[in-house]
């Protein structure tokens, strides 16, 4: 199958990033399906022509409304992990479900949203090629469902690993505003922006690239301290305030390989610009 025959995205997922996302895709003239948990519709999908299929998860089962879900030429599974360890165990349990049902229906590409979260804090420059084990439990819980997906899926899986998301009611500015003794103001952010994850995604499917493993991360990595205090300043919120010692808890992830193997240039390079 040649990239341009794909007609039928699924997206399991449509919460802040997968509803634009789906709207998004669709506009660009390919058929979407995208999974919800409500079981409601939602206006701006049907609007765009996005159908909805309704999703019930639990570790032990998934239950989809419409299993034409997996009749699809590219799965795109985008919801996280939960935060704390419990919730955060369940997620490779779920994955394994999913890649069940892609090798039930042989599907032959698969795009998972993962995050960079998955490297540890190594004082250095991370790639792609760094096999450091995760601190995190959802650190954790993604590199497991990474495994799952590219072992027992029979799929072309292509993992994109997504730094920060920032952007539209994402506000930096209330992050850390007015807190008081924070450390790691000396730190690099790896940061991206919605804009910047939905076009990633779309240039993945238009160019084929199935198979892979890229980071999404903006170019610049401003230090903490200097990001929020102006994120903060600029939106007239007390200040942050950090304590003045050296970090000892920080990555620079490098997004180079996606930028030269998808030929993409960032539409926002540089999160101070963005705030």
């Amino acid at each position: 199958m040649k990239a341009n025959s794909v007609r039928k995205i699924s997206i399991i997922g449509c919460g802040w990033l997968g509803k634009p996302l789906a709207i998004h895709l669709r506009n660009a003239g390919y058929e979407v399906m995208a999974t919800n948990t409500s079981g409601r519709s939602d206006s701006e999908l049907d609007s765009s022509g996005v159908k909805i299929c309704s999703l019930k998860a639990t570790s032990e089962d998934l239950s989809f409304s419409d299993d034409a879900v997996f009749f699809c030429d590219v799965l795109i599974i985008n919801f996280p992990p939960g935060r704390n360890e419990e919730k955060a165990s369940q997620h490779p349990l779920q994955i394994k479900l999913i890649a069940e049902q892609i090798r039930k229906n042989k599907i032959q590409r698969v795009l998972f949203v993962s995050s960079t979260s998955v490297y540890p804090d190594l004082n250095t420059l991370v790639d792609e090629n760094c096999e450091a084990p995760p601190v995190k439990a959802s650190g954790k819980a993604l590199l497991d469902a990474e495994r799952i997906l590219r072992d027992e899926s029979g799929s072309k899986v292509t993992l994109i690993r997504f730094a920060g998301l920032i952007g539209y009611d994402r506000l930096p500015a209330r992050f850390l505003a007015g807190k008081k003794e924070l450390k790691d103001g000396q730190s690099p952010v790896n940061l991206i922006h919605r804009d910047d994850c939905i076009r990633i995604i779309e240039k993945i499917i238009s160019r084929d690239a199935f198979g892979e493993i890229y980071n999404g991360v903006c170019d610049q990595h401003p230090l903490r301290a200097d990001f929020y205090t102006r994120a903060a300043m600029n939106a007239g919120l007390p200040l942050p305030e950090f304590l003045d010692l050296p970090s000892d808890n920080w990555k620079i992830v490098s997004g180079e390989k996606l930028k030269n193997h998808l030929q993409y240039n960032y539409i926002h390079p540089d999160p101070m610009l963005l705030i």
